[in-house]
Protein backbone atom coordinates (compact mmCIF):
# COMPACT_ATOMS: atom_id res chain seq x y z
CA UNK A 1 0.00 0.00 0.00
CA UNK A 2 1.41 3.38 -0.95
CA UNK A 3 1.41 6.62 0.98
CA UNK A 4 -1.05 8.15 -1.51
CA UNK A 5 -3.53 5.30 -1.09
CA UNK A 6 -3.32 5.61 2.70
CA UNK A 7 -4.29 9.26 2.49
CA UNK A 8 -7.22 8.52 0.17
CA UNK A 9 -8.40 5.40 2.04
CA UNK A 10 -8.12 7.06 5.46
CA UNK A 11 -6.99 3.95 7.31
CA UNK A 12 -4.81 3.96 10.41
CA UNK A 13 -4.61 2.20 13.76
CA UNK A 14 -6.66 4.14 16.32
CA UNK A 15 -3.63 4.30 18.63
CA UNK A 16 -1.61 5.81 15.76
CA UNK A 17 -4.36 8.37 15.19
CA UNK A 18 -4.14 9.39 18.84
CA UNK A 19 -0.34 9.76 18.95
CA UNK A 20 0.48 11.23 15.52
CA UNK A 21 -0.53 14.89 15.87
CA UNK A 22 -1.56 15.53 12.26
CA UNK A 23 -4.02 12.61 12.18
CA UNK A 24 -7.57 13.59 13.02
CA UNK A 25 -10.94 11.95 13.56
CA UNK A 26 -13.74 13.43 11.46
CA UNK A 27 -16.12 12.47 14.29
CA UNK A 28 -14.42 12.47 17.70
CA UNK A 29 -17.28 10.57 19.38
CA UNK A 30 -17.17 7.59 17.02
CA UNK A 31 -13.43 7.98 16.27
CA UNK A 32 -14.11 7.57 12.56
CA UNK A 33 -13.40 8.20 9.82
CA UNK A 34 -9.71 8.85 10.28
CA UNK A 35 -8.44 11.83 8.28
CA UNK A 36 -4.85 11.59 7.05
CA UNK A 37 -4.61 14.48 4.58
CA UNK A 38 -2.53 16.63 6.97
CA UNK A 39 0.10 13.96 7.73
CA UNK A 40 3.40 15.15 6.25
CA UNK A 41 4.89 12.78 3.69
CA UNK A 42 8.20 12.77 5.61
CA UNK A 43 6.56 10.82 8.48
CA UNK A 44 6.39 7.88 6.05
CA UNK A 45 10.05 8.34 5.10
CA UNK A 46 11.39 8.05 8.66
CA UNK A 47 12.92 4.79 9.89
CA UNK A 48 11.63 3.24 13.10
CA UNK A 49 14.66 2.86 15.36
CA UNK A 50 12.89 0.15 17.41
CA UNK A 51 12.35 -2.04 14.33
CA UNK A 52 15.89 -1.27 13.24
CA UNK A 53 17.35 -2.36 16.61
CA UNK A 54 15.39 -5.62 16.42
CA UNK A 55 16.62 -6.36 12.90
CA UNK A 56 13.24 -5.94 11.23
CA UNK A 57 14.49 -3.93 8.25
CA UNK A 58 11.41 -4.69 6.16
CA UNK A 59 9.15 -3.17 8.83
CA UNK A 60 11.51 -0.32 9.86
CA UNK A 61 10.66 1.82 6.83
CA UNK A 62 6.95 0.92 6.58
CA UNK A 63 4.20 3.17 7.92
CA UNK A 64 4.18 6.59 9.49
CA UNK A 65 6.46 7.29 12.43
CA UNK A 66 6.17 9.68 15.31
CA UNK A 67 9.16 11.45 16.84
CA UNK A 68 10.22 11.47 20.48
CA UNK A 69 8.34 14.16 22.38
CA UNK A 70 11.54 15.40 24.06
CA UNK A 71 12.31 18.73 22.41
CA UNK A 72 15.32 18.37 20.12
CA UNK A 73 15.31 14.55 19.98
CA UNK A 74 14.99 13.18 16.47
CA UNK A 75 14.44 9.49 17.25
CA UNK A 76 11.56 8.22 15.13
CA UNK A 77 9.46 5.15 15.80
CA UNK A 78 6.15 3.51 14.96
CA UNK A 79 3.43 4.18 17.51
CA UNK A 80 2.68 0.45 17.74
CA UNK A 81 6.37 -0.36 18.37
CA UNK A 82 6.47 2.27 21.13
CA UNK A 83 3.24 0.86 22.57
CA UNK A 84 4.71 -2.64 22.69
CA UNK A 85 7.91 -1.27 24.29
CA UNK A 86 5.93 0.68 26.92
CA UNK A 87 7.10 4.09 25.71
CA UNK A 88 3.72 5.81 25.32
CA UNK A 89 2.10 7.97 27.97
CA UNK A 90 -0.62 10.52 28.51
CA UNK A 91 0.19 13.94 29.90
CA UNK A 92 -2.01 16.75 31.10
CA UNK A 93 -3.02 19.06 28.26
CA UNK A 94 -3.90 22.75 28.28
CA UNK A 95 -7.40 22.39 29.72
CA UNK A 96 -8.75 20.31 32.59
CA UNK A 97 -10.34 17.80 30.22
CA UNK A 98 -7.52 17.71 27.67
CA UNK A 99 -5.00 14.91 27.44
CA UNK A 100 -1.85 15.05 25.37
CA UNK A 101 -0.74 11.69 23.98
CA UNK A 102 3.06 11.48 24.07
CA UNK A 103 5.72 9.00 23.12
CA UNK A 104 9.39 9.05 24.00
CA UNK A 105 12.44 7.15 22.83
CA UNK A 106 13.81 4.66 25.37
CA UNK A 107 16.48 7.07 26.57
CA UNK A 108 14.12 9.98 27.29
CA UNK A 109 11.33 7.77 28.64
CA UNK A 110 13.75 6.31 31.21
CA UNK A 111 14.84 9.82 32.23
CA UNK A 112 11.18 10.85 32.51
CA UNK A 113 10.35 7.85 34.73
CA UNK A 114 13.26 8.69 37.05
CA UNK A 115 11.78 12.15 37.67
CA UNK A 116 8.58 10.66 39.08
Amino acid sequence: MTWASLVVDGWAHVVCALYIPEVQFANVSTMEPIVLQSVPHDRYNKTCYICDEQGRESKAATGACMTCNKHGCRQAFHVTCAQFAGLLCEEEGNGADNVQYCGYCKYHFNKLVCIY
